[in-house]
């Protein structure tokens, strides 16, 4: 199913920031222990990152997406730099 729904305008196929930030603490919270400094950089460079590249993605395709709100073009425009303060 991946990917499946990704040409439907009716479901979220990016996560809010919060809901980003409540994934971390759900994961810090398994795992019984909080991120290290270098693990929290990582962890939101990696979600930047993959923001970035997915939005890339779609916008090569010809989709224009910035005002979609839950597209991943949409939470790049809106957010910004702002994802790499996702584990801050």
């Amino acid at each position: 199913m991946f990917c499946a729904d990704w040409s439907r305008e009716d479901v979220a196929q990016a996560p809010t920031l919060e809901e980003a930030r409540a994934f971390v603490a759900d994961y810090q919270a398994a795992a019984d222990r909080e991120f290290t400094p270098a693990e929290r950089t990582l962890c939101s460079a990696a979600f930047a990152y993959s923001v970035a590249y997915t939005s890339r993605c779609s916008h090569a395709s010809g989709v224009d997406a910035r005002s979609v709100p839950g597209t991943f073009q949409h939470l790049i425009a809106t957010v910004g730099t702002g994802l790499l303060d996702l584990c801050a």
